[in-house]
């Protein structure tokens, strides 16, 4: 566990009642649509295959909501919305999702975000990956954890486009996670499945706010050497959410059938003193006590003590980082 570090290993029960409590209590409603000033945007890779690098952005599938519905855009569109008043925050989604379970699950995380948050006003894009079922559940995760280093190379390509005046942050949820870091980790100049991003500024000053809900990523890839060790340098504040109760992030190994890796998500980071000065960037937190024995995001934004964690992360780019959650 890392400098700024915390424990919610406390009564899982009593905590789910409260929780639930103060969500529903809370000054925001959970209902459909979008708050006033805010913009809703979808940005889908499922149709990309796994191609090399090109000089020009991927073709990605951009829609945005308004007046109620869908409306087709493009990358070029979105970013001409870019504001340094209004900070972005990018969601990915987990494993298993299918096209219309990803836009569902991207407005649970867009509501929980924003349900008890001040009057900013957001950017909230959805980004949407193929991660539909595949076969066996060895076999599905191990074509997963593959295509996430590509996915993190398309939203790299994106996110680096994106103005450095505007406050970037990124939620992942399990395997998004992984295509987070990866994505950080090449705006930092790493390479990813023999991937680069071809037109990063030289001059890069771009940072950004990553938070992890139940991370489907190796506990030591931050490391130096590791797979995502250029990730901390683009990083403002890492916000790593951890529960050693996760049964399938107990079985995080399987993704690789020789070196059965340890996920980041259930044992939090691994080697913080070797990442120097980094580490103080670091929020690693044991929230067992309020995620109990569950891999399902819906705990996560069911709790207004983890939104708020959330929040201060990649919503509020001028608050203190995270503090230290302690035991009530």
């Amino acid at each position: 566990m890392g400098p700024v570090a915390g424990n919610l290993a406390y009564g899982a029960e009593a905590n789910t009642v409260a929780t639930a409590k103060s969500a529903t209590e809370c000054c925001q409603s959970r209902a459909s649509g979008k708050r006033a000033g805010d913009q809703i945007w979808l940005v889908c890779t499922r149709h990309l295959g796994c191609d090399g690098v090109t000089a020009q952005l991927p073709d990605y599938r951009v829609q945005y909501f308004a007046q109620g519905a869908w409306h087709h855009a493009d990358a070029a569109t979105l970013l001409a919305h870019d504001d340094p008043a209004r900070p972005t925050v990018i969601y990915v989604h987990g494993n298993r999702y299918s096209a219309g379970e990803a836009i569902s699950s991207g407005w649970e995380a867009y509501h929980a975000l924003t349900r008890c948050a001040a009057d900013q006003p957001v950017r909230f894009v959805i980004w949407s990956w193929p991660s539909d079922k595949q076969g066996g559940p060895i076999r599905d995760a191990r074509t997963k954890s593959s295509r996430t280093l590509v996915e993190g190379y398309y939203l790299a390509r994106l996110m680096t486009r994106i103005q450095p005046e505007v406050s970037t942050g990124i939620i992942g949820y399990s395997f998004g996670s992984r295509v987070a870091l990866g994505a950080v980790h090449m705006a930092g100049g790493g390479q990813l499945a023999g991937r680069v991003v071809p037109d990063l500024p030289q001059d890069q000053a771009a940072m950004y706010r990553v938070a992890m809900l139940a991370a489907g990523t190796e506990d030591d890839g931050l490391l130096p050497g590791q797979r995502f060790q250029m990730a901390m340098s683009r990083t403002e504040h890492l916000l790593n959410l951890y529960n050693p109760n996760d049964p399938v992030l107990k079985r995080f190994h399987v993704i690789s059938k020789w070196e059965k890796p340890s996920a980041m998500g259930y044992y939090g980071v691994y080697g913080e003193r070797s990442l120097g000065s980094a580490a103080e960037r670091i929020t690693d937190c044991n929230v067992s006590g309020v995620i109990g024995k569950t891999h399902d995001e819906e705990a996560y934004f069911a709790s207004e003590r983890l939104m708020n964690q959330v929040r201060a992360t990649v919503l509020w780019p001028k608050a203190v980082v995270p503090v230290k959650l302690t035991q009530q």
